[in-house]
């Protein structure tokens, strides 16, 4: 198994880096509820910019509640996380790594700043 943070998710929603990350969910995929909000968002701003149409937005959240993961709760991982923000990064990055950390699993990211701050901790992680 393995936990996906929000631009992973988001990337994957988006159509890119589709195939890459597909491959890595066949394993088992955890994401957090901030991910699918970080997605609903990165959706709502593509049609708000035209970038994409209304239909298309409806399709997308369709697919996003096709995507197999397990949701994880971070209740008994925010002190963890205060710990982890401590060392400068999001509230939203720190919740991701406590959850990978303190469930031994590995993280998946498209965020540079995630991977490295990851490596600092001992969290394993791949970035895409």
């Amino acid at each position: 198994m393995r936990l996906f943070d929000g631009s992973s998710l988001e990337e994957y929603i988006l159509g890119r880096r589709r195939n890459e990350i597909k491959k890595l969910m066949m394993d088992g995929a955890y994401i957090l509820d901030i991910s699918l909000a970080r997605v609903i968002s990165a959706i709502i701003n593509a049609e708000r910019d035209g970038r994409i149409d209304p239909s298309v937005s409806d399709e997308l959240i369709q697919a996003l509640s096709r995507v197999p993961f397990r949701r994880v709760g971070i209740k008994k991982h925010m002190k963890s996380a205060l710990e982890i923000s401590r060392i400068g990064v999001s509230a939203e990055i720190s919740l991701y790594l406590a959850v990978a950390k303190g469930r031994g699993i590995e993280l998946v990211t498209c965020d540079e700043e995630v991977g490295k701050t990851a490596k600092i901790l001992g969290v394993k992680c791949i970035v895409i």
